[in-house]
């Protein structure tokens, strides 16, 4: 991710990190066995003061390796009212890197960069697409095969999609893939329905690399909010713009709306 003073430091079997967006902390390994198992400590000082036992364990399976990630630990007495929003987030973060790795491991590469230009101007738009529910594990070719289906009657325009609602308790995703049009449409496809952007200002990321690792860009635009104590306008659902769809590596605007 490109962040502006971003810190990182490596030392004898552990590292540290510090940045605007990510906060202060550090990791230590504490114990391992080759080709078994992994088990750090991570201590954060910033933004909140955590401390807590993590390990990465491995086992061989017809075919290749599980890797199972977990973590334990106590943490105060506040973030009790959090704990369900908190294993969710740590959940996201968990399954992203492991997404990760295993690309690390397979291809010796991992298909994903995080650019934030911030803070910009977003002018009104008309869009016009297929509003689907449907559960997280089928998103990326539920998302595809709608896209197409959008372009068969609209061939032109910047294809998007917007994000009405996440259930993580149900692992639902409420969402219209389309395009975005210069005018309003004379006639709307049947199935399909509009959606209108009033225009505000929004949080820009920019995502490079292959789909699945997308939601590092949202996670490092959430990042950035939280430290920038900016909040997202909860009556405009945030939104992706696909710059470019050809090949692995796509270009994807991540635009979340800033409350006025």
């Amino acid at each position: 991710m490109a962040a502006p003073g971003f810190e990182l430091e490596f030392l004898e079997e552990a590292f540290s990190w510090k940045g605007e967006a990510c906060g202060q902390g550090c990791i230590r390994i504490s114990d391992e066995v080759e080709g078994r198992r992994i088990d750090y400590e991570l201590v954060s000082s910033e933004p909140h003061r955590l401390r807590t036992e993590v390990s990465i364990s491995f086992q061989e399976v017809e075919g290749g390796t599980r890797v199972t990630w977990s973590m334990s630990g106590k943490h105060p007495g506040w973030s009790f009212w959090r704990k369900w929003s908190l294993q969710r987030q740590i959940g996201a973060d968990f399954e992203r890197g492991l997404r990760m790795l295993q690309d690390l491991a397979e291809d010796g590469v991992v298909r994903s960069r995080v650019e934030v230009p911030g803070r910009e101007g977003c002018a009104p738009f008309i869009g016009v697409g297929l509003r689907r529910t449907v559960a997280m594990d089928d998103l990326a070719a539920a998302m595809e095969a709608d896209y197409l289906e959008v372009r068969e009657h609209y061939p032109q325009g910047e294809a998007m999609t917007v994000y009405h609602k996440w259930c993580w308790k149900k692992r639902k995703v409420v969402y219209l893939t389309g395009v975005r049009l210069e005018r309003m449409p004379g006639v709307v496809a049947d199935g399909m329905e509009l959606f209108e952007f009033p225009g505000s200002e929004v949080f820009t990321v920019r995502h490079y690399g292959e789909f699945r690792h997308l939601g590092n860009g949202w996670a490092g635009g959430l990042m950035h909010l939280r430290a920038k104590h900016l909040k997202p306008d909860p009556k405009v659902p945030p939104f992706e713009v696909y710059e470019e769809v050809e090949g692995n590596d796509l270009v994807v605007r991540v635009c979340l709306p800033l409350r006025r």
